[in-house]
């Protein structure tokens, strides 16, 4: 099988050196694993590919997902085009082609596992640009059911304010993804500077801009928090600073499709919707293509703020048939203040029916603050993800 396998739900926390667990909720705990990339590829990677392959055998994990996403998308990407793209990202991002290298070979020897290639995990490091051309089912390339909501306490809140110790050339990450078989993720938090998610954003783009993207060196979206959880660790100023860098990278770097990221930072107002195009921000920024906590409406007169995104434009109104963003935001503005500004009151918004469906694979409450947990301060969000799969391709333990 060239094309095979998936992260059947495995959250892990990746940490520059490493991927591990936060708060996530869902049908079991997902296997739990650091990657420590001061070592060989072969060696930080095939603790993830373990721990995954025994908690769940191939027909129970990677088998399903990989082969559901093969006949709704990687069945229609000619096997040039992925060597292709391995090619590119040895060129690009080398790193992470050692990684899927890596992470193919531990799979393919594992007694549990089964035979995947490094140029098929190269296709799943451009999946989510892939997904938006012409090369997806109309199930692949639709119903993404993923939901951020951001609340910040009042704005004379003081929480503490920390800086990123690097731990080996970079900050630890932690991150709740199915993903890591990239060696990058969607959601994850670096404390002190931002807890963030991607949400998919509709639009078509041609498989040959995708591809051409992919050989002049643009960063994958699977890569883009990573990158810019690495730029922002080296700043120097404190939290503030690693955040503000944190979202100018998220807003800035080039893509090769669209897509919203939802984050928060350490510091009380500090949280942001990202609405992207593949270029830069959506137009104009300060109203649409950045909408900034501070600025929001929702528990505004009660002193506390929250924001929420789902998969359409903030500036646009629901769909009739997907009124997630509404229903979440009236049970938010329901709510007193001390509630809807908590982890209570976040996960609440998240976990009640439309935004919680049949379609949803996990929910997660992050905290980019060393100590907000304890001490309520100041930013939290909330996110849930979908699995694009058939019921029965889910692991049940």
């Amino acid at each position: 099988m060239r094309r095979s396998g998936c992260l059947g739900g495995a959250v892990g926390r990746l940490a520059l050196a490493a991927l591990v667990p936060v708060v996530a909720f869902g049908m079991a705990p997902p296997p739990a694993v650091v990657v420590d990339e001061s070592l060989s590829p072969s060696v930080a990677w095939s603790a993830a590919v373990n721990a995954v392959l025994e908690a769940h055998a191939w027909d129970d994990g990677f088998g399903p997902v990989f082969a559901a996403h093969n006949r709704s998308l990687f069945d229609r990407v000619p096997d040039a085009k992925l060597r292709d793209l391995l090619a590119a990202a040895r060129k690009h991002q080398p790193r992470a082609a050692a990684a899927l290298s890596a992470i193919a070979s531990a799979i393919s020897a594992h007694p549990r596992g089964n035979y995947v290639s490094a140029e098929y995990l190269a296709g799943w490091l451009w999946f989510h640009e892939l997904a938006h051309t012409e090369l997806a089912s109309p199930e692949e390339a639709h119903q993404r059911s993923c939901c951020g909501v951001l609340v910040a306490p009042s704005s004379n809140a003081s929480g503490a304010r920390l800086t990123v110790k690097p731990n080996g050339t970079g900050p630890v990450i932690q991150a709740v993804d199915w993903y890591w078989v990239t060696s990058g993720f969607m959601t994850a938090v670096v404390p002190g500077v931002a807890s963030v998610q991607e949400n998919w954003r509709y639009g078509q783009v041609s498989s040959e801009s995708v591809f051409a993207a992919a050989a002049r060196g643009v960063t994958p979206q699977v890569l883009l928090f990573r990158e810019a959880f690495e730029a922002a660790g080296a700043q120097a100023g404190g939290a503030k600073a690693g955040y503000e860098s944190f979202i100018e990278a998220v807003a800035y770097t080039e893509l090769a499709a669209p897509m919203y990221a939802i984050a928060a930072g350490p510091g009380a107002d500090d949280g942001a919707i990202v609405t992207r195009d593949p270029a830069g921000p959506a137009l104009p920024v300060a109203t649409h293509g950045i909408a900034r906590l501070a600025d929001a409406a929702i528990g505004a007169g009660a002193g506390w703020r929250a924001l929420v995104q789902t998969n359409y434009d903030r500036w646009e109104p629901d769909p009739p048939s997907d009124p997630r963003r509404t229903a979440a935001e009236r049970l938010l503005r329901s709510m007193a203040p001390e509630v809807g500004s908590s982890s209570v009151g976040a996960f609440a918004a998240v976990s009640a029916y439309p935004v919680f469906n049949e379609d949803t694979a996990y929910t997660a409450i992050m905290c980019p603050n060393d100590a907000c947990a304890e001490a309520g301060l100041p930013n939290l969000a909330a996110f849930t993800r979908q699995v694009l799969l058939p019921p029965d391709a889910l692991p049940l333990a």
